[in-house]
């Protein structure tokens, strides 16, 4: 749907206001819990720093050398340990989701419509599962199945005759015969699939009845 329908792709740029009781990310939390990661990570590459020294010579102003500068990290790594708990327990006890209305004025915000988006997505989802059926059919007749889809997007495009027959209630949609005999021969599967439907025209009496030009 990404490919061929452009599922993703934004229906309108036009803003609404968010409802007072709904519910959105704390932006308080989303802070605490940033300079928790930010700590744990400087934490995490304290401990490595601390498994990587390691004492090559024994004479004693290396040693200690040694002992002094490990001495300095399990201070370091101790100091953050405890303000890696403060902090944790600080979000802890920061509430992760307020509503609208508790938000401060200056950090309220309006977001994309989306009712015109959802309806949008919601027809682009009904014509890809009324093109995966016509898919499925056509593979059915097709030597290369991987490439329907590539031949339905054909179709579409391809020239037709529109030809309304009021007395027998018909509206005949006639696709112009393709040169390749075996693609030919799975778009007649194809109509006659479609046919058996009996899908009328919206807003008429017609029935759509799909073949190909002799």
């Amino acid at each position: 749907m990404r490919q061929h329908f452009n599922i993703d792709a934004l229906a309108g740029y036009s803003l609404e206001e968010v409802d007072d009781t709904e519910l959105i990310v704390n932006p308080l939390y989303r802070d605490v819990d940033s300079d928790v990661r930010k700590q744990v990570g400087k934490l995490s590459r304290k401990k490595v720093e601390l498994s990587d020294i390691t004492l090559k010579d024994i004479e004693p102003e290396k040693v200690e050398e040694y002992q002094q500068r490990k001495a300095d990290l399990l201070e370091e790594i101790t100091e953050l340990s405890k303000e890696v708990e403060d902090m944790k327990e600080c979000r802890k006890n920061t509430p992760k989701h307020i509503e609208m209305k508790d938000l401060p004025e200056e950090d309220r915000f309006r977001r994309l419509a989306t009712r015109s988006k959802d309806l949008i997505d919601t027809i682009k989802m009904i014509a890809y599962r009324a093109e995966t059926m016509m898919a499925n059919i056509l593979k059915g007749t097709m030597s290369h199945r991987d490439e329907s889809r590539s031949l339905l997007q054909s179709i579409y495009t391809m020239e037709a005759n529109l030809l309304p027959d009021e007395s027998n209630k018909v509206l005949r949609v006639q696709l112009h015969n393709p040169a390749n005999k075996m693609t030919a021969r799975a778009i007649v599967n194809l109509c006659r699939e479609l046919n058996e439907t009996k899908v009328f025209f919206p807003g008429t009496d017609l029935r759509l009845v799909y073949d190909l030009v002799s």
